[in-house]
C-alpha cells in the first residue's frame, strides 16, 4: 500500500511542475519558430489567450520545436474546447465532492496552487452510479480553473507560466481509489495533465 501511494505521489510529481525561469526565456531558435506559427494559427478561431506568445512557445516545447505539429495542436486544442463547451465550464454545478478543489492559494514563489484531496472523493462509488462522464468534466473543470488563474495573471502582467499541484492522499485506499473499476478513469484523465 505504502508502495502505491509513494508511486501515485511521484507520478503526479512529475507530472505537475512550478514556474521557473527557464520558462520565461525564449531561444532565438525558438524565436524564429515561434514566427513561423503564429502565421500557421492566425486563421483558428479560439481565445486569444490560445494564440498568445505564451502559448505558443508551451506548444512549440511540447513538441520540441516541430512548428508543424505545433500549429496541429492549437488546432486540436481549439476544437476540443469549442465541442466540450470549455468557456462555460466554470459555471457548471456538475458533482458534489467534498471538499471541491481549491485554486485560490499561491505557492511561495506566486505559482497559483490547485489543491484537491481524492482521498476523500468515494471514486468508485461514483464510477458505480454511473457518474464517469460527470468525474472527466469535473477533472476538465479543475485543470480549467488553475489555467484561468495562470491567463488572468499574465494578462496582469505577471511570469506565471504553471500551476502547482497538492494532492492530500491522507486515508487513500485501495478499495475506493485504485479499484479496477477505477484504473480507466485515471487513463482517461491523464490528459488533465497535457496542456
Amino acid at each position: 500500500m505504502k508502495y502505491l501511494l509513494a508511486l501515485f505521489a511521484v507520478a503526479c510529481w512529475c507530472l505537475t511542475a512550478a514556474s521557473g525561469n527557464k520558462d520565461l526565456v525564449f531561444t532565438d531558435k525558438e524565436k524564429q519558430q515561434l514566427v513561423k506559427l503564429r502565421q500557421m494559427v492566425k486563421d483558428v478561431k479560439a481565445d486569444s489567450w490560445l494564440t498568445d506568445d505564451w502559448s505558443l512557445i508551451h506548444y512549440l516545447r511540447r513538441w520540441s520545436g516541430d512548428v508543424k505539429a505545433a500549429a496541429d495542436g492549437v488546432k486540436e486544442t481549439a476544437t476540443w474546447r469549442r465541442e466540450n463547451n470549455m468557456d462555460s465550464i466554470l459555471k457548471e454545478k456538475i458533482l458534489d465532492l467534498n471538499p471541491p478543489f481549491d485554486t485560490k492559494s499561491r505557492a511561495k514563489d506566486g505559482s497559483p496552487l490547485m489543491i484537491w484531496l481524492p482521498a476523500r472523493w468515494d471514486i468508485r462509488k461514483q464510477l458505480l452510479a454511473g457518474n464517469r462522464d460527470k468525474m472527466i468534466r469535473y477533472f476538465d473543470q479543475m485543470c480549467e480553473s488553475a489555467h484561468t488563474v495562470i491567463r488572468k495573471d499574465q494578462a496582469a502582467g505577471r511570469n506565471t507560466t504553471q500551476w502547482v499541484q497538492i494532492l492530500d492522499l491522507h486515508n487513500y485506499n485501495l478499495r475506493q481509489h485504485a479499484c479496477v473499476t477505477c484504473f480507466p478513469l485515471y487513463y482517461e484523465v491523464r490528459a488533465f495533465f497535457a496542456f
